[in-house]
């Protein structure tokens, strides 16, 4: 089949995720290490709405998502914007979105994107993606015991019951939220103090990339206790411990839950967490800060990995077998 091309894929974005109007204006923020030929198709498909649009070409965000910041020129420019298109490449700042989102912004979040991720992953059934998106928020906060098994071996078992979806990227986004290509994740925050058990990250390691050797992590009452393994997992222990160091108690608290929903993601088996996390029924787990998503565990440090081929199953029923769905999670 014909893959679609880039301003094929932009023209969903602009008139499906964000229904665009020619009322609503649009700042697309960039920097030239991004592809152009991304946010350029955005552009153009913002003009053929009648939209009053613009580019703003700058220098990377700087500082890391916790606390970074743009430059003012494009941060007055979004304000002044109703759409708002981040197209970077390196993380954009979590407190500039957050400012623009509480303004009632729409606003897309496309940093670190390739030109063949974006061909590949944003021409999908979002009416599709919605429902099983809608499914997995009803499902998952009625949840008493999650346990969790994977081919790497981890074994845990945590509450989800009552807990606070984090995110969740179906491909909709109103004035006052925040989506994300590519779309496809549900994020959910386990419950405080009681995840218990072994959780083994062999996909990928945010801040890191590929992991060679996997990294076995224990987990006691929500908190990642010893992490074991390769040079990655000195790599993170060392980092956590550092954190815990300074007097930052919640460098260690298992933050997320993540299950991806994107058909077209592939898990890369070369370090690309933005990828590997919107695997249909891949999982992703992250500790530390959980304010950025929700959650009321403070922290100067965050990190998240990627589980190979995990079973799921919810209060004894088994919604992902060997990272697959079953019958019972879509039918």
């Amino acid at each position: 089949m014909k893959q679609m091309s880039l301003v094929g894929c932009a023209r969903i974005i602009v008139e499906k995720m964000v229904k665009l109007s020619k009322d609503e204006s649009v700042a697309i923020i960039t920097d030239y290490n991004y592809p152009r030929e991304i946010s350029n198709a955005i552009f153009e498909c913002s003009l053929a709405s009648g939209s009053e649009s613009a580019i703003i070409l700058t220098s990377p965000p700087t500082g890391g998502f916790i606390s970074g910041d743009i430059p003012k020129i494009a941060k007055a420019t979004a304000d002044s914007a109703d759409v708002i298109f981040a197209c970077t490449s390196t993380s954009f700042p979590i407190p500039v979105r957050t400012d623009l989102v509480k303004k009632g912004k729409k606003f897309i979040l496309m940093h670190h994107l390739s030109k063949d991720l974006f061909l590949r992953t944003v021409p999908i059934d979002l009416d599709l993606l919605q429902r099983r998106a809608e499914k997995l928020v009803k499902i998952l906060p009625k949840t008493d015991e999650v346990h969790m098994t994977s081919l790497g071996s981890s074994d845990i078992k945590f509450s989800l019951k009552d807990c606070k979806i984090g995110l969740i990227y179906d491909g909709i986004c109103n004035p006052g939220e925040f989506d994300a290509v590519p779309s496809g994740v549900v994020d959910a925050l386990p419950v405080p103090d009681t995840g218990n058990g072994i959780l083994v990250i062999d996909g990928s390691l945010s801040g890191y990339g590929l992991i060679r050797t996997p990294m076995r992590i224990t987990v006691k009452d929500g908190k990642l206790i010893k992490i074991e393994g390769g040079p990655e997992a000195n790599w993170l222990d060392k980092a956590m411990k550092k954190s815990l160091s300074e007097g930052d108690e919640n460098a260690n608290h298992w933050a997320e839950f993540l299950i991806g929903l994107n058909p077209n993601a592939n898990l890369t088996r070369q370090g690309s967490l933005l990828e590997d996390e919107r695997q249909l029924c891949g999982i992703n787990i992250g500790w530390g800060r959980d304010t950025h998503f929700g959650g009321k565990f403070e922290s100067k440090f965050h990190g998240d990995g990627h589980l190979i081929d995990a079973t799921v199953t919810l209060d004894g029923i088994k919604y992902i077998d060997n990272g697959k769905p079953t019958k019972e999670l879509f039918g």
